[in-house]
């Protein structure tokens, strides 16, 4: 048999439509012996297998369709997947149900399985052959007390060790005062990282002593209104710590901040701190390493396309930087003209500080008739060298190349 083929449903049953005399309700018993009548115990009865002229009664069609109405009946409730009740008096009739039967339960959705032949005890009684359909199987009580629910919005307890492997999400938490779960990247935007690496905005307020590698903090104290404001103390975390070893922060002034240590012998040395971010001290003004002149290069020297920059400090341009830029050309091997795109971009450049020369390889003669000429003032971008021949000085020597400089800010 395949799934395919027709069931036979009988979603009408047989003579349900006849009329009330062509259909008649079979009794278990036969109600009148000898009659001719069908009843379930007899089915139909010995007198309507006898000839009419030895006496017997034929069968009757009534008879035929009502034991047909009650068969397709019984064989449509099945058909529509119903498993009745348990049924005390049923029970009695067959001697007992049998091993492996299946009831419902009084509850929907229940259902009871005998667990012995001959069963008439009633499912759910004490000492009763029965048990759920559903024994061993977990319920939605018991796997709600054994698993998170992925749509619960009541708090959900786990007890003991958790492991999780890959990545674990957890949404932002909207109330930092309540035991929320936070992800990696909402800590990272809240919280100092203990590795460093930390941009810290807004008043920091920091209880009890922190400590660097040679130095402790200790007790800052906060705007007092008064003219040592903000006082800051350092002291050795090493050695004997007396008075004497103390580094006191002074007082603010205007946009600068002092700061002056002192010890036994009085004040050693004072450190301004200006608005700018520059640092005095009474030697002079400190210099970071990003304002000590440093230079930057390009190929090597003699190859064309090469060129250096140098960088100074220079409080006097409007950009507090100079550049000195110098390059060597393309070859020449005829006169003409060429743009030299510079290898940064600058906001101007300083007036006169420029120039070109020619430039050979190696020595060919001592006359040679070539010059080199800057032919424009430069742009903030490019430099123009232009190659003529003088005439009849000298013999031009080709290929040559022009070696260039200028400075901007």
């Amino acid at each position: 048999m395949k799934s395919t083929d027709d069931r036979k449903l009988f979603d009408t049953a047989i003579g349900s439509s006849a009329a009330s005399g062509n259909i008649a309700t079979i009794p278990q018993t036969q109600a009148t012996a000898g009659d001719g009548t069908a009843s379930l115990a007899l089915g139909f009865p010995p007198e309507t297998f006898i000839a009419r002229a030895a006496g017997g009664e034929p069968p009757r069609g009534q008879d035929m369709n009502g034991l047909l109405n009650l068969l397709s009946s019984a064989m449509q409730v099945l058909q529509a997947g119903y498993l009745g009740p348990f049924n005390s008096d049923f029970a009695q009739g067959i001697g007992g149900y049998p091993a492996g039967a299946i009831v419902a339960g009084s509850t929907a959705g229940t259902f009871w399985v005998s667990t012995a032949d001959a069963n008439v005890s009633t499912p759910g009684a004490t000492g009763a052959t029965w048990q759920s359909l559903f024994n061993g199987y977990a319920t939605q009580t018991w796997a709600n007390g054994q698993f998170l629910q992925l749509a619960s919005t009541a708090t959900q307890a786990v007890t003991g060790p958790v492991t999780f492997s890959g990545t674990t999400i957890v949404p932002t938490p909207t109330d930092y005062t309540q035991k929320q779960a936070i992800g990696a990247s909402d800590a990272d935007a809240r919280y100092a990282r203990l590795e460093g690496g930390n941009t810290l905005t807004g008043v920091q307020t920091i209880s009890g002593t922190s400590s660097t590698a040679a130095l402790n903090l200790t007790n800052p104290t906060a705007f007092d209104g008064s003219t040592n404001r903000n006082s800051i103390h350092f002291r050795q975390s090493v050695g004997t710590v007396t008075a004497d070893t103390f580094v006191q922060g002074a007082s603010e002034s205007g946009s600068s901040w002092a700061v002056v240590l002192t010890g036994a012998s009085g004040q050693l040395a004072a450190m301004t701190f200006s608005a700018a971010g520059m640092i005095a001290t009474t030697a002079g003004t400190v210099a970071f390493t990003s304002q000590l002149p440093h230079t930057t290069y390009s190929g090597t020297a003699g190859a064309a396309g090469s060129y250096t920059i140098t960088t100074f400090t220079d409080t006097s341009t409007p950009s507090g930087k100079r550049y000195r830029i110098s390059g060597q050309t393309a070859e020449y091997t005829a006169e003409g003209s060429q743009t030299i795109s510079l290898p940064i971009t600058l906001n101007g450049v300083l007036p006169g500080a420029w120039g070109a020369t020619m430039f050979w390889p190696t020595k060919i003669n001592n006359n040679n008739d070539q010059i080199a000429q800057i032919t424009a003032t430069p742009t903030v971008s490019t430099i123009q060298v232009n190659v003529d021949i003088l005439g009849s000085v000298g013999t031009p020597t080709w290929p040559c190349y022009v070696t260039w400089f200028l400075e901007g800010y």
